[in-house]
């Protein structure tokens, strides 16, 4: 499958639940995470062999190692790309939670929220360090990384063949998580933005 049909099928999906309703992807929503947790735990098992946790921080245009200024500040900059994710959030989530009892306690939908996102993006975020160290010692993922990352994610399935491009659909359709609610809330984002 070409990057074109994958962009188009995600879309198309991603429009029909936002013409439709989000009570379609909210059913999808229940049962999605079960494969795709899977799949992820099947990827960190075939390619957790080439991640390189000791791997040192270096400058990629002098391959020297970072000194802890330098190195702070990267840091920085990746957790503060990786915040922007969930605050983007903050103008639709009311949108989100009309369907929890009127008399939920706000504390208690901010720990589940909290909690869930933290989790899940810890999670997929060891995977990518994981995936994205192994590009230094693994000539192929290497290759596959500077193609694209969906490239990088199946030569990390590479060793189950059919059964590891099956495993990739099913992570690839997990983009249709990401991208219903944003499309869904995106008129929420415009409103917060005022009159013009």
């Amino acid at each position: 499958m070409s990057v074109v049909v994958g962009i188009v099928i995600v879309a198309l999906i991603s429009w029909v639940i936002a013409v439709f309703g989000i009570t379609i992807f909210q059913k999808y929503e229940r049962y999605a995470w079960a494969p795709q947790l899977f799949v992820l735990l099947i990827l960190i098992g075939t390619a957790a062999r080439s991640f390189n946790p000791s791997l040192q921080s270096t400058n990629l245009l002098t391959g020297e190692p970072l000194m802890a200024g330098p190195l702070t500040a990267a840091r920085l900059s990746f957790f503060s790309l990786q915040l922007s994710v969930p605050v983007s959030w903050a103008a639709a989530s009311s949108d989100f939670y009309v369907y929890y009892p009127q008399n939920t306690k706000p504390w208690k939908s901010f720990s589940l929220t909290m909690f869930g996102l933290t989790l899940s993006f810890i999670f997929v975020n060891m995977i990518g360090i994981g995936l994205a160290s192994g590009t230094f010692a693994n000539p192929a993922w290497k290759e596959a990384h500077a193609s694209s990352s969906g490239a990088l994610i199946l030569a990390g399935y590479h060793d189950l063949g059919k059964i590891g491009k099956a495993c990739g659909v099913v992570v690839a359709l997990g983009l249709i998580n990401n991208s219903v609610p944003g499309t869904y809330a995106s008129a929420l984002g415009f409103q917060v933005l005022g009159r013009y």
